[in-house]
């Protein structure tokens, strides 16, 4: 299985011009979970994360530790046909 890590820019307007793009791209891939940390929770960057969020189809970690990491990378392998 393959996990996908994406780096959302901190400025909000750069977040924002590639967000699409780079849901694109990561749909193109095989990839069975994507890591992505949201941006600044306020202006733009709220929308980018509730666009994240909802893409997520509403499957997000609070935390972000390896543990936490780990758990949700285990819960995708279980999904697997």
């Amino acid at each position: 299985m393959t996990a996908l890590s994406v780096e959302i820019p901190q400025d909000q307007i750069e977040a924002a011009r590639n967000l699409y793009q780079l849901l694109r791209e990561a749909d193109a891939t095989d990839a069975k979970l994507l890591l992505v940390r949201p941006t600044q929770s306020a202006g733009i960057g709220r929308a980018v994360n509730d666009r994240l969020f909802r893409a997520a189809q509403g499957r997000s970690l609070k935390d972000c530790s390896e543990e936490s990491v780990r758990r949700a990378l285990a819960i995708a392998l279980a999904e697997l046909p």
